[in-house]
This record gives structure tokens, sequence and C-alpha cells, in this order.
């Protein structure tokens, strides 16, 4: 039979390493939540920016797919499979960097490019 020392001396430990587990489990989903917030937020942001640059293109252009490859020429962003789609979702132009499988899609509008220029995908 153990003392009562001993036992309450158990009973802390456990309490102890349960805090640091719970402490543990907890910043991990913390951390992993706000990473893949950052990420997304990254995302759209690049997304946005490569949609208002086709739209200039395509402004003194008046054709997509030379907006697009003219927005491209000048420098893709790095780290994502970008793929740009016309309103019937026809691909139009493709291009990916190897450093990820993360994917956004730019639907445009031969109308308005700037009506509903951006929609994210995987």
């Amino acid at each position: 039979m153990r003392s009562l020392a001993g036992r309450l001396l158990a009973l802390q430990l456990l309490i102890a390493a349960a805090a640091i587990i719970a402490v543990a489990v907890s910043t991990a989903w913390l951390t992993n939540h706000l990473l893949a917030r950052q990420e997304e937020q990254e995302l759209i942001q690049t997304a946005k920016s490569v949609a208002v640059e086709i739209g200039r293109d395509f402004e003194e252009l008046g054709e997509l797919r030379a907006a697009v490859r003219s927005t491209m020429e000048e420098g893709a962003p790095p780290r994502y499979r970008i793929e740009v789609l016309d309103s019937k979702r026809n691909l139009i132009f493709s291009i990916e960097d190897c450093a990820t499988s993360r994917a956004f899609a730019i639907f445009a509008s031969f109308r308005n490019i700037c009506e509903k220029p951006v929609s994210l995908g995987t």
C-alpha cells in the first residue's frame, strides 16, 4: 500500500503531464491553423494581383490569350500552378512551379475581366 505522499506525488505528476500534453497539442493545432490561414491569404492576394495585371493587359491588347502571355512574361508568381480559364472555363494558359501542388485559377470574362476575376481551387 502506497503512502498518501506517494499517491499525491503520482497525482501531481499525472496532472502536470496532462497539462503539458494539452498545451503541446493546442499549440500544434493553433500553429497549423494559423499557417494554413496565412497560406490562404497569400494565395488569394497572389490571385488578385495576377487577375488585375491580366485585366490591365487585356484592356491594352484586347485579346485574353495575349494579355495572359504578356502578364506571365513579365513574371509569373513563384510557388503556384497557375491556370487561366475563360468565362466558359476553357483553359487559356497553364504554368506550374514544382515547389507546390496548390493552384489557383482565374476565370476571366471577355466582356468585363474585372467582373469576377478570381476563383480559388485545388
